[in-house]
């Protein structure tokens, strides 16, 4: 490859970059993961640009790349187990989730309970 010839690549990439990177943002919904898919892309053409026989245009040709990455980055995340979110505290919804929370207070816990709840209200008679 000349000097000229990469030059000229790497001025049709990035007149096409913006819309790749909307391209790939579009099939995974991520800002992060289509700026991943778009810098994966990017390299793959400069790797392939020597096999780029020329009979589409080079905008086809970096589109099907790019939505090769993109299809292969939906697959990896498909097969990703995902965790499942844990609040950071113990809601109670039911009376039945009452007492499975106070099998978790210790004896010292359920006695201060007990005294604040028996506390006089302030104002009552």
């Amino acid at each position: 490859m000349t000097h000229r010839m990469t030059t000229d690549f790497d001025q049709a990439l990035e007149r096409h970059r913006r819309e790749l990177h909307v391209h790939c943002y579009r099939m995974l919904g991520s800002v992060t993961d289509a700026e991943d898919v778009l810098q994966e892309t990017l390299v793959a053409a400069w790797q392939g640009l020597a096999a780029f026989a020329g009979r589409s245009s080079l905008r086809s040709w970096l589109y099907r790349i790019a939505t090769n990455r993109c299809l292969n980055a939906r697959r990896a995340a498909a097969r990703r187990i995902r965790p499942t979110p844990v609040p950071p505290f113990l809601t109670l919804t039911f009376s039945s989730d009452l007492a499975s929370w106070i099998s978790f207070c210790t004896s010292e816990e359920m006695s201060r309970l007990a005294s604040e709840t028996s506390r006089p209200m302030v104002g009552s008679s």
